[in-house]
């Protein structure tokens, strides 16, 4: 059985926000870029490519990637995102429409993977949020043997007396990650858990336990926040503010808003709030923006975070397929929406 799992005034709200996503503002957070560069002086040791959800298409068809998207994607040490469903090895069926209950086939992952042309030991997905459970254990305990199978790296599984959190050593640099969910829609797991949730990692001094694991950086991956909102509540900021510079994660990048939401600049990090989809369902202009978000570090100096950039393309319909399309391609219209939102975000101007 699914259910909300959000407050029934936000529940009664959702199918307007669904076609009209918020703009406003509501707690009148400082704007901060959509890219920035740190440190002109050193050299890039890593560069990580950041998406957000993941989840099955209209009719279970994988989209379409322009050749400018697998490029970006394929220049990434490690591609990160969100598995926005439990995967299954169910064949792509153009005849299914899932609705709101997700269920991905391995085949619809693995046509994603081989267009990027980035090898599929070089992904890393999240798989703490609200739709794991929507076909129930079977499948959320299968979704792990498949991502396994694939040689992807899979965040947020919970394990108990585990510590939530994997580490990546490459280039000389070890590189911690946590995911966790905010909301499930299906509560098919005992005492919370199943995926990480938050209370998961806020038992943690996670700047005490970089120390102690020789972390060069750690990011924290959250499923969170209300649907088509593209700025955070206070709670949220007030969350951020504490993981950050109380608990000491480094930069924090968020999921399941299915639209892109500012970024925030704090004393000891960044955040992200939302990266939207990477490939989904959408009906608003922007709604149907892709952002993937490169961080590059470096193992020079105290900070390791040389530099942050988004990366704008759209899900465009032809027909019957979707194709991912850099910004600049997008229609006229579309695109004043799009650029007037990233205004608003990131507070200058912006041409495609």
């Amino acid at each position: 059985m699914m259910f909300s799992p959000y407050p029934w005034h936000y529940t009664l709200r959702w199918p307007y926000y669904y076609r009209f996503p918020s703009h406003r503002n509501h707690t009148g957070m400082p704007i901060a870029p959509d890219s920035h560069l740190f440190y002109k002086d050193k050299s890039t040791h890593l560069r990580l490519m950041f998406c957000g959800d993941i989840m099955v298409q209209h009719q279970d068809i994988p989209p379409v990637l322009h050749p400018t998207l697998c490029a970006l994607i394929k220049s990434a040490d490690f591609f990160i995102g969100n598995c926005e469903a439990p995967l299954g090895n169910h064949y792509p069926d153009k005849n299914i429409k899932y609705g709101f209950s997700f269920h991905m086939p391995r085949r619809f992952l693995e046509d994603i993977i081989y267009q990027t042309g980035l090898d599929a030991s070089k992904w890393i997905l999240s798989t703490a949020n609200n739709h794991i459970g929507d076909k129930g254990y079977f499948a959320y305990d299968q979704t792990y043997d498949i991502l396994a199978d694939m040689k992807i790296t899979a965040l947020g599984r919970y394990k108990e007396n585990n510590l939530p959190m994997n580490v990546i050593e490459t280039n000389g640099m070890r590189i911690g990650f946590i995911a966790w969910t905010e909301w499930l829609n299906r509560p098919i797991f005992e005492n919370d858990e199943g995926v990480n949730r938050q209370k998961h990692i806020l038992a943690h001094d996670w700047r005490q336990i970089k120390n102690t694991y020789q972390l060069n950086y750690l990011f924290g991956l959250p499923h969170w926040e209300y649907e088509f909102q593209h700025f955070p509540c206070q709670k949220t900021r007030s969350l951020a503010r504490n993981l950050i510079n109380d608990k000491g994660i480094d930069f924090i990048i968020g999921a399941h808003t299915h639209t892109l939401q500012s970024i925030e600049w704090f004393e000891e990090g960044v955040c992200a709030y939302n990266l939207g989809n990477f490939c989904g369902f959408a009906a608003a202009a922007t709604v149907k923006l892709i952002p993937i978000l490169e961080v590059n570090l470096s193992k020079e100096g105290n900070n390791p975070l040389h530099s942050y950039k988004i990366h704008y393309f759209y899900q465009h319909k032809i027909a019957n397929q979707y194709h991912i399309i850099p910004l600049h391609m997008v229609n006229e219209k579309d695109k004043v929406k799009l650029l007037k939102l990233m205004n608003r975000l990131y507070g200058r101007q912006r041409s495609a």
